[in-house]
C-alpha cells in the first residue's frame, strides 16, 4: 500500500543553507524505503500574500498523508511566527473543509536551538503537541537538538562516530525509526532532548568570539545602544 509523508520547513531562512532544510534532506534520504511519496513545503513561502491557492493545495496534500513532520529552529522558546501562521491557517482550513479530514494524521517535530542544551526545546515541542491535539491528529513525538548553529556546520563534516556527535545521532536514529514504523516516541511526553557532547566553556568561548568578530574586533561596538538615542 502506498504511503505518503509531508515535511514542513518552519525556518524563516528560505535558502538551502538553513539547518532545517538540511535536516529534511537527511530525513527523506533515510525514509526512502518506507514511504513512496514525499511532500515538502516552506511555511514562509506558502503563507506569503497571493499564495492562497498554493497553500490550500498544500494542505490538501498534507491531509492525504500518513505523517506530517514539522522541522523548525527555536525562536524564544517557540517556533518562528511564519510557522505559527502556517499552523493557524491549517486549523482554519480543516474547519472550512471538514470532509477533507479522512483520518488522524500522525505528527512529528524536529526542533533545533542555538543553545547548547537540547532541553531548551521542550516548550516548543509541547506547543507542537498542543497543535496536534487541537487538530485531532496523533502526536507521535519530537526531537529537540541543542547547538543548532554548530550542528549546521558539523553535521555533514564530522562523522557520526565522533564522540561529540554520539548523542545527536542516537536521537536521530530513534526519531527516524519511529517515523519509519509509524509509531510514537516512547519517552515522557513523547520527547527526545539531546545535546552534543561538547564542553559548555568552549561553546561559550566560541560564541563570544563570534560576537567580537562581527563587531570587527572593535570591542566598544558590543556595548552600543543605538535605539536609546
Amino acid at each position: 500500500m502506498s504511503k505518503k509523508i509531508a515535511f514542513v520547513n518552519g525556518s524563516p531562512r528560505s535558502n538551502k543553507e538553513s539547518c532545517s532544510y538540511k535536516m529534511i534532506q537527511y530525513f527523506t534520504d533515510h525514509l526512502q524505503d518506507h514511504y513512496d511519496t514525499f511532500i515538502e513545503g516552506n511555511a514562509l513561502k506558502l503563507c506569503r500574500p497571493n499564495q492562497d491557492k498554493a497553500l490550500c493545495a498544500h494542505y490538501q496534500e498534507v491531509l492525504t498523508s500518513d505523517a506530517l513532520v514539522i522541522v523548525s529552529p527555536l525562536y524564544v522558546d517557540n517556533v518562528p511566527s511564519s510557522l505559527l501562521d502556517y499552523l493557524h491557517r491549517f486549523e482554519l482550513f480543516t474547519k472550512a473543509h471538514p470532509n477533507l479530514v479522512t483520518h488522524p494524521l500522525k505528527v512529528y517535530a524536529f526542533i533545533n536551538c542555538g543553545f547548547l542544551g537540547g532541553y531548551q526545546n521542550h516548550i516548543a515541542l509541547e506547543i507542537m503537541e498542543h497543535f496536534a491535539t487541537r487538530m485531532h491528529f496523533i502526536w507521535s513525538g519530537g526531537l529537540g537538538v541543542g547547538s543548532g548553529a554548530m550542528l549546521n556546520g558539523t553535521f555533514e563534516h564530522v562523522p557520526r562516530e565522533a564522540k561529540m556527535q554520539h548523542p545527536i545521532f542516537a536521537g536521530l536514529d530513534a526519531f527516524v525509526e519511529a517515523i519509519q514504523k509509524g509509531t510514537s516516541i516512547d519517552t515522557p511526553h513523547n520527547q527526545l532532548l539531546v545535546t552534543q557532547n561538547f564542553p559548555f566553556s568552549l561553546f561559550a568561548f566560541m560564541l563570544n568570539m563570534s560576537w567580537l568578530s562581527q563587531s570587527g574586533w572593535k570591542f566598544r561596538k558590543i556595548y552600543a545602544k543605538p535605539y536609546l538615542k
